[in-house]
């Protein structure tokens, strides 16, 4: 069995609610100041002045919390950005990610459908090409805007423009609270726990092996490398070597360049119930850059992920990706979970 679980900052009340109205789900009583203390993710804004050395500041309120400066700006907007960007709404942050963060300034659409997204990128020191579209920064890979303060996906943006380039970009990333988003590969339900478990989508491939997914090499295993409108990268992989699996809709898995998807055992497919909630619950901001990926087994016990790289066959009986930092807490929602299903 294998049964995924990611588990972040949705929601700071007391989680003694009951279970989703018109199930019967076994409600859970979390102690309030256990929970309280999971909700440590405030909002902040990001300024990047798009000039050579220009300043880059991460700001809570009035108070600088981190800082850089840009090596080389960005020239000019990408025509045609990542196919997954075509999700994002106009500016906004369409990836974030410890190797990069990928902004959305206008969709572009055939018809009322969208194909594409006109934007720029912000990336971490490298020796790699640059391309015109990226701004280099001085932050390395997982540090700073590509770390504890990388920006939520969907993020605003404002951006002021100076003869047809981009000149001061503002990203405004808003608060975290806790949640715990439940993949079970057993009987393939997607979950959500807020202030109850609710049915936010279906598990249509499941994931069973482990693939070389570039900038996973930059954290350490079970850690989320990045998220987007089409995948949530998993890091399987210690530091300075590469493997990880990811999750995508079966939208973007249905996309003609991504039909490989579908018989490689390193992808998770899964189906958002949208027409249900009105929204992209797991794909839509919840997930972030660094929320941890923990293994639980069939008794329930959360356990470090292991080591898992180059690895075409694996059988977990349970993933969790989560940035509450209190294992404890993180049990007692388990524990639920498993009264429900039985």
């Amino acid at each position: 069995m294998f049964v995924s679980i990611i588990s972040g900052f949705m929601s700071c009340q007391l989680c003694a609610n009951p279970a989703d109205p018109g199930t019967d789900r076994v409600p859970v009583e979390l102690d309030t100041e256990v929970w309280d203390r999971s909700c440590t993710m405030h909002s902040f804004e990001i300024v990047v002045n798009n000039v050579e050395n220009g300043e880059i500041l991460v700001k809570k309120g009035d108070r600088v919390v981190s800082s850089g400066a840009v090596v080389s700006p960005a020239i000019e907007l990408n025509p045609f950005m990542f196919e997954a960007a075509k999700w994002a709404p106009d500016r906004k942050v369409s990836a974030s990610g410890v190797n990069a963060l990928h902004l959305s300034l206008e969709q572009l659409h055939a018809g009322s459908l969208p194909y594409g997204s006109i934007g720029m990128s912000i990336v971490p020191q490298s020796d790699a090409h640059r391309s015109l579209h990226q701004i280099q920064t001085s932050f390395l890979p997982g540090r700073g805007i590509f770390g504890e303060y990388s920006p939520t996906l969907l993020s605003g943006l404002e951006i002021e423009m100076r003869d047809g380039r981009a000149s001061v970009i503002r990203i405004k990333s808003e608060k975290r609270i806790s949640y715990v988003l439940l993949f079970d590969q057993k009987t393939g339900d997607v979950w959500v726990w807020r202030e109850y478990w609710t049915r936010v989508g279906s598990i249509v491939k499941k994931v069973r092996g482990t693939g070389r997914f570039a900038g996973t090499e930059h954290l350490e295993t079970g850690k989320i490398r990045a998220v987007h409108p089409g995948v949530i990268c998993v890091s399987t992989s210690p530091q300075r070597q590469t493997g990880g699996f990811q999750i995508i809709p079966e939208k973007h898995a249905n996309s003609s360049n991504l039909e490989f998807t579908w018989k490689n055992d390193a992808y998770m497919i899964v189906k958002s119930d949208v027409e249900t909630l009105g929204e992209d619950i797991i794909f839509g901001g919840l997930v972030a850059p660094l929320d941890s990926a923990l293994s639980v087994g069939e008794s329930g016990v959360v356990a470090q992920l292991p080591d898992l790289v180059n690895i075409r066959t694996m059988e977990l009986d349970s993933l969790m990706i989560s940035n509450i930092s209190d294992l404890d807490l993180i049990q007692v929602i388990l524990s639920s979970r498993r009264l429900e299903t039985k």
